[in-house]
């Protein structure tokens, strides 16, 4: 399946933690998007029970868990098994996932819970298409990336201010649309994180002027 991370000569190569952690947001990323493109299929939204920055980030920090130390042919993909937190934080992770996960260390029964419901959700959606052959392994990969500096939008939800989550810095950033939603990212390298630009918003956008695709 076009899922499949297994690469010619890296089989039998042992996922040491960076190069796990790098595939597990690779397969997060397809899996969002996946989500989104089942939620358009069947005419609904999307409904987290939390937000969808921490649903992706809980995703990589557990397929990174179950992952790292296995060799390549043995990777799970999204299918993982019973979620239980991973007891660190690892150093290759960004501060705004460090800004999210580290309070799930000792989160309570309850945010966990819903933690778990998000991500569960995802993997579903994610599982789908899969299974269905409908998956592709451009999935969530950005159809158009442009710098933007202080950028101010008014969509369904208001006033959409972009910045980082972790510096409040707001030029220039880095924002890349995949078709569904744009995402962002800090020069500073604080991370990516989801931004309230959606369909709505995205024709805002492309009337401020012509912007090269990657």
């Amino acid at each position: 399946m076009t899922s499949s991370i297994d690469g010619d000569g890296y089989a039998d190569t042992v996922l040491d933690d960076a190069t796990a952690w790098g595939m597990a947001q690779l397969l997060a990323r397809q899996a969002v998007y996946r989500t989104r493109v089942l939620a358009r299929r069947e005419r609904r939204d999307l409904h987290l029970p939390v937000s969808v920055d921490l649903t992706r980030a809980v995703l990589v920090w557990l397929v990174w868990d179950q992952s790292r130390g296995r060799i390549h042919r043995e990777h799970p993909g999204t299918r993982i098994r019973a979620a239980h937190w991973p007891t660190v934080v690892p150093e290759h992770a960004t501060p705004y996932q460090r800004s999210l996960l580290e309070p799930l260390l000792h989160a309570g029964p309850q945010e966990q819970d819903d933690v778990v419901m998000a991500v569960r959700m995802i993997v579903v959606a994610d599982l789908t298409l899969i299974d269905e052959d409908t998956d592709r392994a451009g999935d969530g990969e950005p159809l158009v990336s442009m710098t933007i500096s202080g950028m101010t939008l008014t969509g369904a939800d208001g006033v959409v201010m972009v910045a980082c989550p972790v510096c409040r810095r707001d030029t220039p950033l880095q924002l890349i649309w995949d078709g569904y939603i744009g995402t962002a990212s800090c020069p500073d390298g604080h991370g990516e994180w989801t931004t309230g630009i959606g369909p709505i918003e995205w024709p805002q956008i492309m009337a401020m002027g012509t912007w090269p695709t990657p």
